[in-house]
This record gives C-alpha cells, structure tokens and sequence, in this order.
C-alpha cells in the first residue's frame, strides 16, 4: 500500500512539473500585451478519462467540426494535447501541441477558398483563420485581427499567479468572459484553475482582484452567500472563500456530474 501510495504521489509530481513546463513552452509564443490568457494540458485530461467524461459521446459534434475532422484529419480527442490561448482586442491566438497531417491541413485551407504559401495558411470567413507551423508538432493559430505569423518567433509574455502549473487555467478574465462577475461590481479581473480530484471531482480554485479591500470583503461575503443558497449549491459543498486585501480567494470541490451537465448543455437540477 505505502509502494502504491508513493508511486501516486510521484505521478502527480510529475505531472505537475510536465504540464507547468508544457505551458512556458507553449506560452513564450503569445503575445506579451494580451489581456486574458488560458492553457489546457489536454493530454493530462485525456490520460485521467476527464476529456472524455466532458466531451461526450462520439459523433455528437456539430457537422462543421466533423467536415474540419474529415478534411484536416485533426481531431481533438486523439490528436490535442496541450493547448494556450491568448486574446488582445478582436485578436485571439492559440498555440497548440499535438499530433498533425501539415498537407491535409493545407488541403481543408484551399477547401475552404483559403490561400497557401511557404506552410502559411489563410483562410477568410467571419472570423478569419489563419495558421502555420512553430515547429514539428506546435502549430501557431489566429483568428479575428490575429495572424498566425506573429506567433513564430519568441514574446515570452509575463505571467505570475497561482495557477502556473496546474492543467487548465485562465487569468484575465472579466465580466464579458465571465457574466456572474457583472453582480459583483468590484471586481476587475479573475484567474482561475482546475486540478483533478479523481475518481469523480475536480478542484476550481479562484482568485478575485477588487478595486479596493471593501470591494473584496463585499465580493466574498456576496460569493459565500451564493454558493451556500445558489441552485448549483448541492454539487459545491465544502467551498471556501476569504478576502485577503483587494483579493478574493477561494476553492470549489466541483463533481464532474456538473462539469458534464454543462459541458453537454444540459440544464442542472
């Protein structure tokens, strides 16, 4: 048992250190001046049976992602393994880690009116798409006012926060991205992350930045509440939130039965 205990604890050491370098590589490719940023260690999702708890049956995709499928031979549940998303204005960027077929992503461009040149594909639409490769296995993406070409040399953009290291996490985040922070008005932004909690639970952890500590004792007073009474309460016990100056902390033991409810669109009772 102590043998089995030490080889767990290893694992999980290693993985965090994988996916905490998994991340830096990919990251120094985006922008530095962007204002929200995300990873996602798809491979570490894929391993714990996660990805495929959240992603559901096989074939229920909307017939757009399973033309892309069919003609780029690129499909995330196989061929992704780690992906980091940046956004700047109507700019949005994606560097991504996996397994990909450069000539029949080439040939789903020009399917689709695109235009290729020296593995620089453009494709127009609303948004545009473009991409190309960093390096074998690293593909650089933009859409929007984005292009791909801008993530082929090194940006290195500065990131510190607690969620460094865990496999899914966003930072930067506000109202837009997130409509529950438009009932707490002091709030300027948020970082948060997942860290599985196997067999059938993650960990959400937070962060709140507040205009001002009294901001942040109201925001995690008003947060407290609505975990405690909300209508998702019963799938969140053994929350936490504190206020620690302008910042708002806390951590959600989360089941996956809610996480696959709303991954599949499904209303929670």
């Amino acid at each position: 048992m102590l043998a089995l205990l030490g080889l767990v604890l290893g694992w999980l050491a290693w993985s965090r250190v994988r996916t905490s370098r998994t991340a830096e590589d990919l990251l120094r490719h985006l922008p530095g001046d962007a204002q929200i940023y995300a990873f996602l260690d798809v491979e570490l999702m894929r391993r714990t049976g996660v990805l495929e708890r959240l992603a559901g049956a096989r074939g229920t995709e909307d017939a757009d992602y399973q033309r892309f499928v069919a003609q780029s031979g690129f499909n995330y549940r196989e061929h992704l393994d780690a992906v980091v998303m940046a956004r700047r204005g109507t700019a949005q960027y994606a560097v991504i880690a996996g397994r990909f077929d450069p000539a029949r992503l080439e040939a789903y461009a020009l399917k689709s009116t695109g235009v290729c040149a020296a593995k620089y594909c453009y494709v127009p639409g609303a948004p545009p798409i473009s991409f190309a490769p960093i390096r074998e296995g690293v593909y650089a993406f933009a859409s929007g006012s984005g292009d791909a070409r801008e993530l082929l040399a090194a940006h290195a953009p500065v990131l510190k926060g607690d969620f460094l290291g865990s496999p899914i996490w966003a930072t930067g985040l506000g109202p837009s991205e997130v409509p529950l922070l438009q009932n707490l008005p002091g709030v300027e932004r948020l970082s948060l992350w997942l860290t599985p909690r196997l067999p059938a639970s993650v960990e959400l952890r937070f962060t709140l930045e507040n205009h001002d500590a009294k901001s942040a004792t109201a925001t995690a007073r008003d947060l407290a509440t609505l975990l405690k009474t909300g209508e998702l309460s019963r799938y969140l016990s053994g929350s936490e939130v504190r206020a620690e100056g302008r910042r708002v902390t806390g951590r959600l033991p989360v089941a996956l039965e809610l996480l696959e409810a709303l991954a599949g669109g499904t209303r929670v009772r």
